[in-house]
Order: C-alpha cells, then sequence, then structure tokens
C-alpha cells in the first residue's frame, strides 16, 4: 500500500503523491513495477507483486519507492 500521508485538512490545492515503485534482486525472482499517484487525503494505492517459486531455494528481493513531488522526504 502506498499513501499520500500530508497533513492537510482539505485536498483542495494540497499537493498529490507522485510515485515509482521498483523491484531489485535475483533477476526474475520479484517481478513487477508501477508508477501511481494518491491525492492528498487520499485512501491509498494497493499493489501486488509476483515471487517466482517455480525453482527450489532461496528467494530474495527489495522494494524501492520513490517519489518526484515536492514535498515528499522521498523526492530526489
Amino acid at each position: 500500500m502506498v499513501n499520500n500521508v500530508a497533513s492537510v485538512v482539505a485536498a483542495n490545492g494540497a499537493d498529490e503523491l507522485d510515485y515509482s515503485l521498483n523491484v531489485l534482486g535475483e533477476i526474475g525472482s520479484l517481478i513487477g513495477a508501477t508508477a501511481g499517484t494518491d491525492p492528498a487525503l487520499g485512501s491509498g494505492n494497493l499493489h501486488q507483486l509476483a515471487l517466482d517459486t517455480s525453482t527450489p531455494g532461496v528467494k530474495s528481493g527489495s522494494i524501492l519507492v520513490s517519489s518526484s513531488s515536492r514535498a515528499s522526504p522521498m523526492a530526489r
């Protein structure tokens, strides 16, 4: 779930959260990448990622969420 947790009283005029979600790890183990937007006071966006378990062994990966929204602490 990715949420815009901006501390606002009214969504009108407040910044939306623009973000991207990428996966890192073993090639083919963790699958999925997407981008989205959640408005101020929005309900958040739920994303599903897949983990390939077709072969035996330990699987690992990381999920990286980054934002281009200016007020976001994740903005780069």
